[in-house]
C-alpha cells in the first residue's frame, strides 16, 4: 500500500470566506471557534451544551461522500442543520458553513429573519438564531417543502417561552401547498376570532395586526455553495492536542492500518455521543478515528437484490432516501 501524507492544516469556507487554520485541537467544537475572541460570531448561542436545545444551530453546506468521481454539481450540494456545540471543527475540513451573522444583519434582515419578525416568533430572541437557521437549513434543502415537513422541521429547537404557534406559523408560511391562513376570505378577511378580529370595522381593541406575509423561499437568490469546494477531493486529515489525536481516513485502505496501528484508537461518525462524554469530562483523551469520509463506509445503493447502506450513512440520508424508493415503487 502506498504512503499517502495525512495533512494537518484545516481548510473550510465561513459565511462564504475561506479559513485556513494549523495546529487545531481535535477537542475544540465548532461554537468554540465561533464564539471565540478571533472569531467573534456570537449569534450562535450555547444553551444545554449536548445538542438537545437547538440554540446553536448553524447550516453546513457539503458534497456526499461517495466511492468514485462525483460531477462538481450544485445539485449534489447537501445543507444540513447541526449543533454547533457537539460538533468537532476538524470535522467540517471541505465544508461550508453558514451562522446566522452570515444570513442577514439588522440593516438587511433576511427573509426568513424578517418572517419570524412579521410572525411575532421571536420573544426574549435567545433561540431564534437557532430557530432561523434550522428553518433556513430546510428550506435550501428542501425546496417543495409541505406545510407538514414545515410544522416538524424545528422540532430539534426549543423555545423556553413557549412560542411555538407563531414559531409554527412562520415557518409554515414558507409552505409550496396551499396554507390555509387563519384570515377566511369567504368571511371578509376576519381571522377565526369572528367579529372579534381586529380587521372588523366595528373592533378598534383587536391584536390580530395586519395579515402576515405568504409565500416560498426563492432559492435563486440565496448564495452560491463556494466554486473551489465543487472541485474538492478529500484528504486524509492528522490533529493531535495535548491529551487527544485525531485521524479522518478516506479509504478503507487507510482506515484499516491506523486500526492496526492504534488498538485501542475508538472509532467515532457522528459525534454525538463523545460530544455529550467532551461536556461531562471537560476533555477527549486517547486516539480517534472518523469513518464519516471513508467512500466505501457512505455507499447507499437500491438495485433488484435489495439495499445497501454503508456503516457510515446517516440517518437523515437513509430516511430521504427511503422515501425516494418508496416514491418510485409507487409510481411503478
Amino acid at each position: 500500500m502506498d504512503y499517502v501524507p495525512y495533512v494537518t492544516s484545516l481548510e473550510f469556507y465561513l459565511n462564504t470566506k475561506r479559513v485556513q487554520l494549523d495546529n487545531v485541537s481535535p477537542d475544540t467544537t465548532l461554537l468554540q471557534f465561533l464564539r471565540s475572541s478571533d472569531t467573534r460570531l456570537t449569534g450562535t448561542k450555547l444553551g444545554c451544551g449536548e445538542g438537545g436545545c437547538g440554540a446553536c444551530t448553524v447550516m453546513v453546506s457539503s458534497l456526499p461522500c461517495h466511492p468514485g468521481p462525483l460531477p462538481a454539481s450544485p445539485d449534489l450540494i447537501q445543507h444540513t442543520a447541526v449543533n454547533a456545540c457537539i460538533t468537532l471543527l476538524v470535522s467540517i475540513a471541505g465544508m461550508s458553513i453558514t451562522t446566522i451573522e452570515g444570513l442577514g444583519t439588522i440593516q438587511r434582515p433576511h427573509l426568513v429573519q424578517s418572517r419570524m419578525a412579521q410572525y411575532n416568533a421571536s420573544q426574549c430572541g435567545f433561540c431564534t438564531p437557532g430557530m432561523v437557521m434550522s428553518l433556513y437549513a430546510y428550506l435550501r434543502s428542501h425546496p417543495h417543502a409541505t406545510q407538514e415537513d414545515l410544522a416538524t422541521c424545528l422540532d430539534g429547537n426549543l423555545c423556553r417561552c413557549t412560542g411555538y404557534r407563531s414559531i409554527i406559523d412562520a415557518a409554515k408560511s414558507f409552505a409550496q401547498d396551499d396554507l390555509p391562513t387563519p384570515y377566511d376570505d369567504d368571511n371578509g378577511g376576519l381571522c377565526e376570532r369572528g367579529e372579534a378580529c381586529c380587521m372588523a370595522r366595528d373592533n378598534t381593541r383587536g391584536t390580530c395586526g395586519p395579515r402576515p406575509p405568504i409565500a416560498p423561499l426563492d432559492l435563486t437568490l440565496e448564495p452560491l455553495f463556494p466554486s473551489p469546494l465543487l472541485k474538492h477531493s478529500p484528504q486524509p486529515l492528522h490533529f493531535k492536542g495535548p491529551s487527544c489525536e485525531y485521524f479522518r481516513p478516506v479509504t478503507m485502505e487507510q482506515l484499516c492500518k491506523l486500526k492496526k496501528t492504534h488498538h485501542h484508537a475508538r472509532l467515532v461518525g457522528g459525534y454525538t455521543a463523545l460530544g455529550l462524554e467532551r461536556k461531562k469530562t471537560l476533555r477527549m483523551e486517547g486516539t480517534y478515528i472518523s469513518t464519516g469520509h471513508v467512500a466505501d463506509l457512505n455507499i447507499l445503493e437500491y438495485d433488484d437484490e435489495g439495499i445497501t447502506i454503508g456503516a457510515a450513512v446517516t440517518l437523515t440520508r437513509i430516511q430521504g432516501f427511503l422515501e425516494e424508493i418508496t416514491i418510485q415503487r409507487s409510481d411503478d
